[in-house]
């Protein structure tokens, strides 16, 4: 918890309080690092309450008025626990967190196949290779199909045959 508010302190240059995280985490005003450490909290939280449910349903339920006798921790997941789908706004933030790192993997991806598939096309004998390849499927399968996608022709040269050419 002290991490965490030192984290808000260093990136926004004043003291953070409680209501500064949760204010945080309810409008997406939160950076990774913060995040990522909410999270940590959360999950902590979370396999306590696998094991005392009935502790949820008290946090839950606290009067936030009453706050003379809480400690910071406490104090932080009982507003926690009483902002509303707190869970799926903290997993959305993770997602958005994620989504550059992914769509860039996801990019590099693209241009490797697409790179992939100029290679094939433009080679000298490739083409040729591939036509032999379907003319053969052909005769092993008597069939006459024009042409193969890859996953057949993988298929296809995976089959046995009990013919012999």
């Amino acid at each position: 918890m002290r991490h965490l508010l030192q984290l808000l302190k260093k990136n926004n240059g004043k003291n953070a309080t409680i209501d500064d995280v949760i204010h945080g985490i309810d409008t997406g005003n939160i950076d990774s690092e913060c995040l990522q450490c909410v999270q940590r909290l959360n999950r902590t939280l979370n396999i306590h309450f696998e094991k005392r449910p009935e502790d949820r349903i008290k946090l839950e339920t606290y009067n936030i008025e009453n706050l003379e006798n809480i400690n910071l921790v406490e104090l932080f997941f009982i507003k926690l626990l009483q902002m509303p789908n707190y869970n799926f706004k903290l997993k959305c933030y993770q997602y958005r967190d994620e989504l550059q790192s992914q769509l860039n993997l996801l990019s590099q991806s693209i241009d490797s196949l697409i790179q992939g598939i100029d290679l094939i096309l433009n080679h000298e004998y490739l083409p040729g290779v591939f036509q032999l390849l379907c003319f053969l499927y052909n005769i092993v399968s008597n069939k006459c199909v024009p042409a193969l996608d890859l996953l057949s022709l993988v298929d296809a040269l995976n089959s046995p045959t009990n013919q012999i050419i």
